[in-house]
């Protein structure tokens, strides 16, 4: 069952939501609760190019998108998951 039915990687917000929530469930290692960053990033690239493969027919999640999750995304989460 989907959570959010208008959920698409082609909106930012829905990306950062994403991202938000695939960080939250990364687990983290040898005694660290959460995920780092980088993980996360790690993950995030993963997908990206997992939905470029799975995807062919499909147009490739616009640059200027991943870029946004990346660069304003990711520091939020820093800040969040830190504070």
């Amino acid at each position: 069952m989907r959570k959010k039915p208008g959920a698409s990687p082609y909106d930012l917000l829905s990306l950062q939501d994403f991202v938000r929530v695939m960080a939250y469930a990364i687990d983290g290692a040898e005694g660290i609760e959460q995920g780092c960053t980088h993980t996360v990033r790690k993950y995030w690239n993963s997908f990206t190019a997992a939905w470029r493969r799975a995807n062919p027919e499909s147009p490739e999640i616009p640059r200027g998108t991943t870029r946004s999750v990346t660069n304003v995304s990711f520091p939020t989460l820093i800040l969040e998951r830190s504070g």
